[in-house]
């Protein structure tokens, strides 16, 4: 990633193959037509459960526990110790910007106001900041006349920033993320590092599900 487009092209990626993505395309059902299926967009790109994670201050405790994880998960990959820190304030910080856009867990309970038709067309116009022309082609969507937002004023905010952010934070972003994704499947340190605050800081799991058991979810 070293131009803007380089990462509207790593966001349609991401959508299409399961990898990092800030917004998440998906097809299911149509709320209102059920008998077909519609292409829908809805926020995405915390590392944490909700937008209350980054922005209650009751939260402060696991914030700074998910930022010291981002960094020993960079660290552990061959970032340099110093750098791997510095790398995670920068994506805890994003982070926190694309939770203030996302909508509450009220907000989101409200399905009427989360079904929104927008023309594929006008997407460029109403969500500026992604290239829309792009993302189509990756996806595979060029050939849809809508797709379903979910979230209009979240999607508005985290289209800006993939405008505005800097390079180097989405950067770091989608390293720390594509590590988390494939952690199961990495050596031993990430599995366990991971675990440590998915599972016990923000689950309270005391312990991994035995190897076995692990392997057998990989599969289903």
């Amino acid at each position: 990633i070293s131009t803007r487009a380089d990462l509207s092209k790593a966001i349609a990626r991401g959508n299409r193959e399961g990898g990092p993505a800030p917004f998440r395309m998906g097809v299911s059902q149509d709320a209102k037509d059920p008998t077909r299926m519609s292409v829908g967009i809805v926020q995405s790109g915390l590392g944490m459960p909700n937008r209350d994670y980054y922005l209650d201050a009751k939260f402060a405790s696991q914030k700074a526990a998910y930022e010291a994880h981002v960094a020993k998960l960079l660290a552990l990959s061959g970032v340099p110790e110093a750098q791997a820190k510095a790398d995670a304030a920068r994506i805890v910080a994003l982070e926190t910007q694309i939770a203030t856009a996302h909508w509450t867990n009220v907000e989101n309970r409200q399905a009427e106001k989360r079904y929104n038709p927008v023309a594929v067309a006008e997407l460029p116009a109403k969500y500026p900041g992604v290239d829309w022309a792009t993302f189509r082609t990756i996806t595979g969507i060029e050939g849809e006349a809508k797709v379903i937002v979910n979230q209009p004023s979240a999607l508005v905010g985290i289209a800006k920033l993939v405008e505005t952010a800097p390079l180097e934070d989405w950067k770091a972003w989608a390293r720390y993320h594509t590590l988390r994704s494939y952690s199961p499947v990495l050596p031993k340190a990430f599995r366990d590092e991971t675990f440590a605050f998915y599972g016990k800081t923000l689950s309270g799991t005391p312990q991994q599900e035995e190897r076995w058991k692990q392997a057998v979810n990989l599969t289903t």
